[in-house]
């Protein structure tokens, strides 16, 4: 035990600090983003700025049960319409809704969970079962294991720079941009806010292009051990998969 002007801290206590002050800030952010025990949470990710790259999708995590839920709409160019596509992924099975808004010569889907036969998709981009780093859909742990000159302020602020070119996989801006940003994209400017040792957002800026406009990148975390943790559907809950599903899905 240590005796202080205020006290007895035990070991334990000194442990802590020492831990904190021999972390980086780059190593606090890391260790603040979700891991397969943190409690069931609500995520947003939303592209702004450039509408070629503009997207948004949300959703819902259970971590510890290998489930998550991931809302899509994507929107035709050539018309108002648009089709909302929801994943629920619980381990290793995948089920969708799917619903056509503004488009009323479109199949209309059944309002209710279709189980996906992973063997009738014709792409790899859809996923189809939990893996490791889906304890975070937006993946921002891979994102922080790329930033740079990191710094930590008041109240849980982040601030500090992301190198775009480590992370060849990362959807979060589209090829043209990526291109056009040439040596700016290895040191693109982030901030992330940290709250009671959770990251609760984190905001990339990306500058204009010649390809493309100024654009932001925004994840929002939310509801970490109050939301509703992702399962799988009940009987009641799901309807026959129509073969239409997949021809949609193929693109």
């Amino acid at each position: 035990m240590l005796a202080t002007g205020c006290g007895v801290v035990g070991d334990s206590t000194v442990a802590e600090a020492v831990k904190q002050a021999v972390e980086t800030p780059q190593q606090k952010l890391l260790a603040a983003t979700a891991t397969s025990s943190t409690a069931p949470y609500s995520y947003t990710v939303v592209q702004k700025g450039d509408p070629t790259d503009a997207i948004e999708f949300s959703g819902s995590v259970n971590p510890a049960g290998k489930a998550y839920d991931m809302k899509i709409v994507n929107t035709f160019d050539d018309s108002d319409g648009s089709l909302t596509l929801v994943y629920r992924i619980v381990d290793q099975k995948l089920w969708m809704k799917a619903k056509f808004t503004g488009a009323s010569d479109l199949v209309e889907f059944p309002d209710k969970w279709m189980l996906v036969d992973p063997t009738r998709l014709t792409t790899d981009t859809i996923p189809t079962s939990f893996r490791e780093y889906d304890v975070d859909p937006a993946q921002l742990n891979w994102l922080v294991t790329t930033t740079n000159d990191v710094t930590e302020g008041a109240g849980g602020k982040f601030s500090g720079t992301f190198d775009l070119t480590q992370q060849p996989e990362m959807d979060v801006v589209g090829p043209a941009t990526r291109k056009a940003l040439g040596e700016k994209a290895k040191a693109l400017p982030f901030t992330a806010t940290v709250t009671s040792g959770k990251v609760t957002q984190f905001v990339l800026s990306v500058p204009a292009t010649s390809a493309s406009k100024a654009q932001t990148y925004t994840i929002n975390y939310t509801g970490f051990g109050t939301v509703t943790p992702v399962v799988a559907p009940t009987a009641a809950e799901t309807a026959p998969t129509p073969d239409v599903l997949y021809e949609v899905l193929a693109g």
